[in-house]
């Protein structure tokens, strides 16, 4: 190793000493090594250099160098490592090239798959759910996904929490649960649970027997007992008292139910389904709730959307709460010019329990059969004049941001473009913020900018 560090010196001593080149070959026939003297000018007969050459690999690297004359040599050598470094500029820009190339294949690739991510996730949401669902009526996207969440859960035995606004129909889903699962022979017991009285709550869900307290002259049934087999529905669960919170916690981990006065412990087979309008989080901080019981009855969460956030339902219930009312009224209304577009409009905080009510005043109100807006309430009536809630109607906005025309996908990203804009925009460009608040990673917010056009090149800190 020590004589191999020392060959270009050998190579320098033995230039100087011949004036002339000197060349070795490596001792296993590979690899070569030159000498070549320098001269500062024609005819000069002192060395003032030496330039070494070495490959390691090849022994015949240098014979152009070593048989070429002795005043042409040193540009000889000079030559053979301009075009080394010619060779390795044009390697590394080659390099180079290929490595943009493959950046821009792995961007396109890249964004090709999540257009077919969009595209996939689109077709998903369009798609409804496995089973059919006589008794929901529904057309939404939003109805869709949440039956299929409902299919899913339909086959199991675990606990359901229902959660939703008022009137929204959250019995209606549980009942379904019921129907199409395996239990759908056993019984469906509902019990809204803020209309239990305060004394009686213990003795509704578990029963009690004769004589357990004043006026209990004959042994009762509680739900569990009645539900057992089949399913137990408890709506407005936020509104059990915490004492009994402890009790339905003890039922729901053992399976047993004990009566109001009994002494002995009766095994029952529910599934319990729960549903509230509260946030049952927001009550568990306040210690309005049990925590344990809230993660007993929270194993799979179904949220029922408010038909103020899915107006492609309105028409299909409005047109069967219609019919329900023909037989009723024994005729079946018609409605006027404005009608539907008003029941539209309208945000509906009752929900569809609000718009059932309202279709069956408007049905008994109508002349000659035909429902006017005149005979909706006022404050429906008036939501025909614009967007739900007030304001523009959606195809005004969507004309204003230029989403009226185009494919799918061109306003997709056109909306895409103006969010990220708005981002950039109001958080001074930083797109460190901007992929934070996005949710997107660095590297997808630039691949986003890049393919919208919106790349600008800069980085900030």
């Amino acid at each position: 190793a020590d004589a191999a560090r020392k060959l270009p010196e050998v190579a320098v001593e033995q230039a100087r000493a011949r004036g002339g080149v000197w060349r070795a070959t490596g001792a296993s026939g590979r690899g070569a090594l030159v000498g070549i003297p320098v001269r500062a000018g024609a005819g000069a007969s002192a060395v003032d250099a030496v330039v070494v050459l070495q490959n390691r690999f090849v022994a015949e690297a240098f014979a152009d160098v070593v048989d070429a004359p002795p005043d042409v040599a040193p540009l000889a050598a000079i030559l053979r490592l301009r075009a080394l470094e010619t060779g390795r500029a044009e390697l590394l820009e080659r390099l180079r090239v290929a490595e943009e190339q493959r950046r821009e294949a792995q961007t396109r690739s890249t964004e090709e798959l999540l257009t077919l991510r969009r595209e996939l996730e689109s077709t998903r949401e369009q798609m409804g759910p496995a089973r059919s669902y006589p008794n929901i009526l529904f057309r939404s996207t939003r109805m869709k996904k949440m039956l299929r969440q409902v299919d899913r859960v339909i086959d199991t035995e675990l606990p359901v929490y229902i959660h939703g606004e008022s009137g929204t129909g959250k019995e209606l889903v549980a009942r379904a649960i019921h129907d199409l699962g395996a239990r759908g022979r056993g019984p469906f017991v509902a019990q809204n649970v803020s209309a239990i009285p305060g004394t009686l709550f213990e003795s509704e869900l578990f029963g009690h027997e004769r004589g357990a307290f004043t006026g209990a002259n004959r042994s009762t049934e509680g739900l569990f007992k009645r539900a057992s087999g089949g399913t137990l529905f408890l709506d407005e669960i936020g509104d059990l008292p915490l004492d009994l919170q402890a009790k339905l916690l003890r039922v729901l981990e053992t399976g047993e139910v004990r009566a109001v006065g009994g002494t002995r412990s009766t095994q029952v087979n529910v599934r319990v389904v729960s549903a509230t309008h509260h946030d049952l989080k927001e009550l568990v901080r306040e210690g309005r709730f049990r925590e344990d019981l809230y993660y007993r009855l929270n194993v799979i969460r179904i949220e029922v959307p408010p038909l103020r956030e899915r107006p492609d339902d309105i028409p299909i219930l409005v047109e069967h709460f219609m019919a329900e009312r023909a037989a009723e009224i024994g005729r079946r209304p018609e409605l006027g010019d404005g009608v539907m577009k008003a029941l539209v409009a309208y945000s509906w905080p009752g929900n569809v329990r609000q718009l059932e009510n309202e279709v069956t005043r408007a049905a008994l109100l109508a002349d000659d059969g035909v429902v006017q807006t005149r005979d909706l309430t006022p404050e429906v009536a008036e939501a025909r004049g614009g967007a739900r809630g007030g304001g523009a109607s959606i195809g005004a906005v969507a004309g204003r941001l230029g989403l009226d025309r185009g494919t799918l996908k061109e306003r997709v990203d056109r909306l895409e473009a103006l969010v990220l804009e708005e981002a950039l925009e109001r958080l001074g460009n930083n797109k460190s913020q901007v992929s934070r608040e996005l949710g997107l990673s660095r590297a997808g917010l630039n691949m986003k900018l890049k393919r919208l056009g919106l790349w600008s090149g800069e980085e900030d800190g």
